[in-house]
């Protein structure tokens, strides 16, 4: 349909050309002309603009895309980097607490060595008490007693300086000895005891002198030459014993002796 309509105005134009005079088949052809370039121009313009329209959609879509990979980009480095930060905080806070502990354990380390260090010195600088600043003094009871009972003594020390010194107070160094004429029946040092040093000085405990006192126990028995359970023991027979504190390591120094009866 389309060609035979085109056909049917080309052969209606032939026909109306064949009817003009020259002069309006001469006007008709420009008035063509002029039209077609018209067309030409507005078909032109339209290309331009589809081309430009195009363009510029094509650039926005870059730039968006660009933008959001700036951005993208962007949020990927900021969280880089906070989590770089955040574990080299985490590092610092570990370092720091780790340095803390370190310090405090060494703060402790020389605090100890110092109070060992001020102990030792203390030791190095206290003398030994002797027989001239000391006193001992010996008590019973009961002082009258059957076969085979027990006799409680009270035992004491006193010292008498102006300053201050050390004794051993243990049962090996003050010592307990029952005899009955010349012959020893019974001492507190024969078994092995711990040491008990004690520090000595004048006003201690509100008075004017040091003193210690400790009880020591005899069951009536007879002491051997060697460490035996103190139930083995033979008990002595009746008669009058005498019992004194001695001190080994100060001959000078012991209590006055204390009398004790068995019956």
């Amino acid at each position: 349909m389309l060609v035979r309509a085109m056909f049917y105005t080309q052969h209606m134009v032939k026909q109306s050309l064949k009817n003009m005079s020259p002069q309006k088949r001469r006007m008709y052809m420009r008035r063509r002309l002029v039209a077609l370039a018209a067309l030409v121009v507005v078909l032109a313009l339209v290309i331009a603009g589809i081309v430009g329209i195009v363009g510029i959609v094509h650039v926005v879509h870059s730039s968006g895309d660009s933008s959001g990979a700036v951005s993208s980009s962007s949020q990927t480095s900021s969280q880089s980097n906070k989590s770089k930060q955040s574990k080299q905080t985490s590092k610092s806070d570990k370092q720091s607490s780790s340095d803390k502990q370190a310090s405090s354990k060494t703060d402790q380390k020389d605090d100890q060595k110092a109070d060992d260090t001020k102990q030792q010195e203390q030791k190095n600088t206290v003398k030994n008490c002797n027989a001239s600043n000391l006193q001992a003094s010996l008590a019973a009871e009961p002082v009258t007693v059957g076969v085979g009972g027990t006799v409680k003594f009270k035992a004491t020390v006193t010292y008498t300086g102006n300053s201050q010194c050390l004794i051993d107070l243990s049962n090996a160094k003050r010592v307990l000895t029952i005899t009955s004429g010349d012959e020893v029946i019974w001492r507190s040092n024969v078994c092995p005891v711990d040491s008990r040093m004690l520090l000595m000085s004048k006003g201690a405990s509100g008075s004017d002198e040091s003193t210690d006192t400790s009880e020591i126990v005899w069951n009536t028995n007879r002491t051997s030459d060697t460490c035996v359970e103190d139930g083995e023991l033979p008990h002595v027979d009746a008669g009058t014993y005498v019992a004194q504190l001695s001190f080994p390591d100060m001959k000078k120094l012991s209590s006055p002796q204390v009398p004790i009866i068995i019956q």
